[in-house]
């Protein structure tokens, strides 16, 4: 009878150090999940505030941060941007929250589901600096394949940019593992930001 009673205690405080363990485990976890978070948010603000002062003498109009994660295979992220018809803007871009593969991006007058879409800008090697250029070089990009597509021309003078659709094209990488503090193989996740600023001209 008492053998009973030591092999049961002997398992509670065995399934009991294993509990311990995984909780600590899972808070560890947490911890190094928030202090992370808490450095790219201290990272990104900087790379903002630098983001931000390439914009002038342009009037400020809004940031766009854009996160992601390196996969097995390449794919697209798409942000919109709407703009005042009139009005010239400029895109000032912080790549620095790129440490790992550069980026390609390219921007068009409507979104990827559109076939008629025009290619306005395209930049390979996005990463790891900072740069600017204006919404002009696009107009007179959309301008030159509407013309080429026998548009008249008295109406290819009239068109603006409502908006544009930036494509982020994340290249593929592939996938690789460390061993954790509890000798656990963890499959590494790469990540990257890209901040973009915009202003436009202030008449």
């Amino acid at each position: 009878m008492k053998l009973k009673y030591i092999i049961s205690f002997i398992l509670i405080l065995f399934f009991t150090d294993i509990t311990f363990a995984q909780n600590k485990q899972k808070k560890d976890e947490i911890e190094a999940q928030a202090l992370a978070k808490a450095a790219l948010k201290e990272e990104l603000s900087g790379y903002k505030k630098a983001c931000r002062g390439a914009l002038k003498p342009y009037r400020y109009d809004g940031v766009k941060t854009t996160l992601f994660g390196y996969k097995p295979y390449e794919y697209i992220k798409e942000v919109e941007i709407a703009t005042i018809q009139d009005a010239e803007y400029r895109l000032s871009y912080n790549t620095k929250g790129i440490h790992h593969d550069k980026i390609k991006m390219q921007i068009y007058d409507k979104p990827s589901k559109d076939k008629r879409r025009v290619l306005l800008y395209e930049q390979a090697e996005v990463g790891g600096d900072q740069f600017s250029f204006e919404t002009t070089v696009m107009i007179e990009k959309l301008k030159e394949v509407k013309l080429n597509k026998g548009i008249d021309s008295a109406i290819v003078d009239q068109m603006r940019l409502k908006k544009i659709f930036i494509n982020y094209i994340i290249p593929a990488v592939e996938r690789t593992t460390e061993i954790n503090e509890f000798g656990e193989d963890v499959v590494v996740k790469l990540k990257g930001a890209i901040i973009l600023c915009v202003g436009y001209h202030n008449l």
